[in-house]
């Protein structure tokens, strides 16, 4: 969790299921405004709900957001 809480987030049991099949991530909170715009694409990525556009795991692994924080030094 980036911000504190889950990305779709609901009191009422049907509007969170339909919050999620829907698969909008609304950024206009002022807790997102610290994250950045790689993390917010990716989360986008991982949610969509077309299945040929949402990332599989390998994926998630190669993004931008991601790889920035891969170590350069090799483990001897």
């Amino acid at each position: 969790m980036l911000v504190g809480f889950a990305p779709f987030r609901s009191n009422e049991r049907s509007r969170l299921f339909r919050l999620i099949t829907q698969g909008k991530l609304h950024f206009d909170l002022p807790e997102w405004r610290e994250v950045s715009a790689k993390a917010r694409d990716l989360l986008s990525r991982m949610v969509c709900t077309a299945i040929e556009r949402r990332y599989t795991a390998s994926e998630v692994t190669t993004h931008p957001w991601i790889t920035q924080f891969e170590s350069t030094k090799s483990i001897s």
